[in-house]
């Protein structure tokens, strides 16, 4: 969750869910008014909605102007956190069970262009779902 924060721009793909990530991805978009772009499954998306919590983070990154994305399903992690790569791989019930984090210019484009090619794949949320 830390890694969210202090940022100009938030751009992830991700099939899990982690409380305190979704937190950060809020406090990015709220409290730094960072550019945030999330793409996620939908069982990711759908415990976020069941979490009144969460779905209330979700929410406000959508009022603070960022996007958040549904995609048909992925079993990793990429993140572009301003120039910090971040790769992840989750089990097969989404949890993730590695991480590894990169400045390096040629890993770094791999996500962005990851993150571009499942945004493309991808179709906005019904923002009413992450409504109070």
């Amino acid at each position: 969750a830390a890694l969210c924060r202090g940022l100009d721009s938030l751009d992830v793909c991700a099939s899990g869910v982690a409380p305190d990530v979704i937190k950060g991805i809020r406090d990015a978009a709220i409290e730094d008014d960072a550019e945030v772009e999330v793409v996620m499954t939908e069982r990711a998306l759908d415990t976020i909605r069941a979490d009144p919590e969460m779905r209330g983070w979700f929410g406000d990154v959508l009022v603070a102007g960022g996007r958040i994305l549904e995609h048909p399903g992925h079993a990793y992690l990429v993140a572009a956190c301003d120039r910090l790569a971040i790769v992840g791989l989750n089990d097969e019930a989404g949890m993730p069970r590695g991480l590894v984090e990169s400045t390096d210019g040629d890993v770094f484009d791999w996500v962005s262009s990851t993150h571009s090619r499942c945004r493309a794949e991808a179709e906005p949320v019904d923002e009413s779902g992450f409504a109070d």
